[in-house]
């Protein structure tokens, strides 16, 4: 635990030019979501996990053959993205957007059928894809786990949303 040194780190910009699937959540969900008493980021937060937990068994990828976040630097307000993790993309984020209806289906089994009570790394939370996290507590705390409760709520108010 001793510091051996210091340097200034200069490291230029990465980017990625892929392909993504998008979805901007509306202001009129996010206050439903307020107005029941969540946090409307930990219910976005928590689909994003679902649909990057599905994902894979709709496109027939890796789990590491696809990334997501959730910003609002692009649009003005919080969205969902997930995105081909390859230059150029190959087609994964793609075959999510053409089977949504499929997708969000599968995303609302996942944390429906969890036994869990508020939430966990099986539903709603992020799978972690570097096990020594889950071995050695010294390596870090990994990432909070979503409200369920939120993300189920927002997941049944999207459905309604497209519907009508």
């Amino acid at each position: 635990m001793e510091l051996i040194g210091q340097a200034q780190l200069d490291l230029p910009a990465q980017t990625l030019a892929t392909s993504a699937v998008w979805w901007a959540v509306p202001q009129e969900l996010r206050d439903r979501l307020q107005q029941a008493g969540h946090n409307p980021i930990e219910g976005i937060i928590g689909v994003r996990n679902l649909m990057l937990s599905a994902l894979p068994a709709i496109a027939m990828c890796d789990r590491r053959d696809i990334s997501g976040q959730v910003d609002s630097s692009n649009l003005g307000q919080p969205a969902i993205f997930v995105y081909d993790r390859y230059p150029g993309g190959v087609g994964y984020a793609q075959r999510g957007y053409q089977l949504m209806d499929h997708w969000l289906s599968m995303c609302r089994r996942i944390v429906a059928t969890c036994p869990c009570e508020s939430g966990c790394p099986s539903c709603v939370g992020l799978a972690n894809l570097r096990p020594p996290l889950h071995q050695d507590p010294d390596l870090g705390a990994g990432y909070a786990v979503p409200d369920k409760a939120a993300t189920m709520l927002l997941l049944d108010l999207l459905e309604k949303h497209r519907e009508g």
